[in-house]
């Protein structure tokens, strides 16, 4: 009778034990966060920021249609056929009504997508001057993950966003800077 009460002890150990390890391994994947709640959480550590007046919300992004291409090149920086091929999806980030040049992009990549080459050719083929009489001094990218982050601004506004942002995600990769414009 004892010797079963040991078996019994120790196979009820071993189960607790797996399902121990099942529930740790489980709760370490979490759920992916979306865009709009990384971008949000990016924003909340800029609250102290004067250029920064509200927090805008993050809008999704989809072209479509004639103006398709246009419409990509302009809030993303690369054409639409790029866009399909590479980007699984697209947010973007502006003050409906502001008094300085400043947006934000945020895309997720599709599978086996390389970020480096892809933020390049975002912040190489964005618009500095999309705004009108406006233009942003600088456009800025940086990735981590399967996400790309562009900011278009100032280097106040670009340097405090992916400071903020390297708050939340430490592996984000150094800054790249496109400066074009005299100030």
């Amino acid at each position: 009778l004892r010797k079963g009460a040991i078996k019994m002890k120790k196979v009820i150990s071993l189960a607790l034990a797996l399902m121990m390890l099942f529930l740790f391994v489980s709760c370490g994947k979490g759920e992916e966060q979306s865009i709009p709640s990384m971008i949000k959480a990016a924003y909340k550590g800029l609250e102290s920021e004067t250029w920064i007046r509200s927090i805008p919300r993050a809008k999704k992004f989809t072209a479509s249609g004639e103006h398709a291409d246009y419409d990509t090149k302009y809030r993303i920086g690369i054409s639409a056929e790029s866009m399909d091929k590479y980007i699984e999806e697209a947010y973007y980030s502006c003050p409906d009504i502001q008094p300085n040049t400043y947006e934000l992009t945020m895309v997720k990549i599709k599978e086996g997508v390389s970020a480096k080459p892809l933020m390049h050719e975002m912040v190489n083929g964005a618009d500095l001057y999309k705004w009108i009489c406006m233009g942003a001094d600088q456009a800025a990218g940086a990735y981590f993950g399967d996400y790309i982050v562009m900011v278009l601004g100032s280097t106040e506004q670009i340097d405090a966003v992916f400071a903020s942002f390297k708050k939340l995600h430490p592996d984000m990769s150094e800054v790249f800077y496109r400066i074009e414009r005299e100030k």
